[in-house]
């Protein structure tokens, strides 16, 4: 085994070609000049590496970690870089795409859905994650991916392991065959886009905005449907189209204002969805400690636990510090501190110093 290559354990059936990389052997194969095609780095922190133009095609990369919460100001380059028919499916870590800048690269399968679903029907039991065509657990917040393409995508609406788009923008990008239906674009930017065979878009919220861009892009490969569909459509209204087709048009996100009542409401929502989803385990709590007089660029919030310090003792919790992330991708700059003196039998106490973005 070379340096830098380690053990590939999966519970999922993996290609025995595949040569499993650490992120010392990534570094290694990019020194190289090497692209990374069919290897099997699942759970790698690949933050801050320079990854454009590279090839992941058919790669094994669920969990891998482009966003490094302990530096979230460090951006990862991923720009044209090919991510076709690699397997990101993942009912585990997300897979992080956070405030990257994916400019140009292209994502989704070779095979096309309604092709892949037909041959599900046609098999016995149901078909694995990784063979689902589906992004699970896919985490794209705050990114941009300006004239990206997706082809062939599942992006896993109403299935609990949904893809997360929160501030991306996919300004001129090219959706392909792809099932859309139930994922949030309203908090995304969708300016330009082109939805060519769409599977599926019941359910996809996007911004009023983007509403006349989004019905124009909607378009059909074969002739006959794109001349009843431009037929019936013509010069109406965007709304009437997309209501047509299952999308819901919302109103764009309000602007998070530069005041402790608005930082309040955005953070208290954070902890409820996470306190929801039983991250926070019994005794622990969360309060937000508004800034002194000597703090007026900082403001606290407080965290009584224990296993956000040391998560893997506790079987039950993620290993991500989810609320840092969430912080993160809510646009704050974050910095955690523990407590010691706060420590109890049962919890310690944790800060995070929330900055607003810039500060």
């Amino acid at each position: 085994m070379k340096e830098g290559e380690v053990p590939h354990e999966s519970s999922l059936d993996t290609k025995p070609s595949r040569r499993s990389l650490d992120r010392e052997g990534v570094v290694a194969a990019l020194e190289n000049g090497e692209h990374l095609e069919g290897v099997a780095i699942p759970d790698v922190n690949l933050a801050g590496l320079e990854l454009r133009g590279k090839s992941f095609r058919g790669a094994d990369v669920r969990g891998v970690r482009l966003f490094d919460e302990g530096d979230p100001e460090t951006r990862t380059d991923i720009r044209e870089t090919d991510w076709t028919d690699a397997e990101m499916a993942s009912l585990g870590d997300e897979t992080l795409f956070v405030g990257v800048d994916a400019t140009g690269a292209k994502f989704g399968f070779s095979e096309l859905l309604h092709e892949r679903r037909a041959r599900h029907a046609r098999e016995e039991g149901a078909p694995k994650v990784e063979d689902s065509g589906a992004l699970c657990n896919f985490n794209g917040q705050n990114s941009d991916f300006v004239r990206t393409t997706w082809e062939n995508v599942d992006f896993a609406g109403d299935s609990g392991y949904e893809a997360s788009f929160e501030g991306a923008d996919f300004s001129r990008s090219t959706f392909v065959g792809v099932d859309a239906h139930a994922i949030d674009f309203s908090q995304s930017r969708l300016r330009g886009v082109v939805i060519k065979d769409p599977v599926s878009l019941v359910g996809m919220r996007i911004r009023s905005t983007d509403a006349s861009d989004v019905a124009a892009g909607i378009v059909f490969s074969d002739e006959e449907k794109q001349r009843q569909h431009a037929a019936r459509y013509g010069e109406g209204s965007a709304e009437e189209m997309l209501k047509d087709f299952g999308v819901i048009v919302a109103a764009p996100p309000e602007r998070v204002e530069t005041v402790p009542e608005n930082h309040e409401k955005v953070v208290s929502g954070i902890i409820e969805r996470l306190r929801e989803q039983k991250w926070f385990r019994e005794g622990e709590s969360a309060k937000i400690v508004f800034p002194g007089e000597q703090e007026k660029k900082a403001w606290k919030l407080r965290v009584d636990t224990v296993a956000l310090l040391d998560a893997p003792t506790d079987p039950d919790r993620p290993v991500d510090d989810l609320l840092h992330t969430a912080l993160v991708a809510a646009g704050y700059r974050v910095e955690v501190l523990s407590d010691i003196e706060s420590m109890t039998d049962t919890t310690m106490g944790v800060e995070y110093l929330v900055f607003e973005k810039g500060e």
